[in-house]
């Protein structure tokens, strides 16, 4: 076992990983993903499938993807200027609390995404982490008005993260 400095066991960064089939398209996708490690997780970078250049945001509420996304309780907590289409990773830094949360991840250049099979079937799980199949949606925002139009969708991605963190966003 390797220990750092103050005797612990350093964190490594683990990665989850869903589809890049593609298939499909628009500005964002609801998703739910649920945190198993009991001390949660701190992401510290995304990947996504742009179909364009442009602006990407991403937003977390805690709770489970529900009937419709509403407009409170939303934080932002990343962004990134897309300067290249396809498989694009940008860094970012929040936790999540064990639990479920919802994920608004969008781009102003539209993201690739692909056709599920059902909302809430698993998309990609390990240990800590489960990703479900979601939503598309016009939203480039939580409060964009256009909801879950298009379903089930599979957003295509990939969260790094590693264990422990787990503050839940509050706005």
């Amino acid at each position: 076992t390797i220990t750092d400095d103050d005797g612990t066991t350093p964190t490594t960064n683990t990665q989850l990983q869903t589809t890049f089939a593609g298939g499909n398209n628009q500005i964002g996708n609801y998703f739910q993903v649920d945190v198993a490690s009991a001390n949660g997780i701190t992401v510290s970078s995304l990947t996504g499938n742009f179909m364009g250049i442009g602006d990407a945001e991403v937003w977390v509420r805690g709770g489970v993807i529900g009937t419709a996304p509403g407009t409170t309780g939303w934080t932002q907590v990343a962004t990134a200027t897309i300067s290249a289409i396809g498989q694009q990773s940008f860094t970012t830094n929040f936790s999540l609390a064990a639990g479920s949360h919802t994920v608004l991840f969008a781009n102003t250049g539209l993201l690739n995404y692909t056709n599920g099979t059902a909302v809430g079937a698993v998309a990609a799980q390990d240990s800590n982490l489960t990703i479900y199949e979601g939503h598309g949606t016009a939203d480039q925002t939580p409060i964009g008005g256009n909801g879950y139009a298009f379903s089930p969708r599979i957003w295509n991605g990939i969260i790094e993260y590693t264990t422990g963190g787990g503050i839940t966003p509050t706005t």
